[in-house]
């Protein structure tokens, strides 16, 4: 009960590291309760991705004198945001970092390698 309380409010567990992958040191039910407070960290950003993604698309359509640049408007942290062949920006999940010089074909963005756990 007090679990689903504290995922529908958004709160973190008491006592249990906020945004740390899962220790495989500890027990399952330790386990699980990082995964809730992961989890939560994760739908946290995602939120603010969406809304700071949403701002700046309103505010490139109330300047329709000119040309919506996108490349103008990308934001501080660019691993949130990916570029479609369109020209569209739109969130970036499950990146962690550049992956060397590869680079995607349709875009000519930098590839980039996935959160893995070790």
């Amino acid at each position: 009960m007090q679990l689903r309380k504290h995922w529908s409010k958004e709160k973190y567990l008491p006592g249990i590291p906020q945004d740390d992958i899962p220790d495989l040191k500890y027990c399952l039910l330790y386990q699980k309760f990082q995964v809730i407070n992961c989890c939560i960290s994760r739908k946290r950003r995602y939120i603010i991705a969406t809304e700071s993604l949403n701002s700046m698309m309103v505010e490139a359509n109330l300047n329709t004198l000119e040309p919506a640049k996108y490349s103008d408007k990308i934001p501080a942290t660019p691993l949130l945001y990916a570029r479609l062949r369109t020209g569209e920006l739109v969130l970036r999940l499950g990146a962690d970092c550049p992956s060397g010089d590869l680079m995607l074909l349709e875009t000519g963005e930098p590839a980039f390698s996935p959160v893995t756990q070790v």
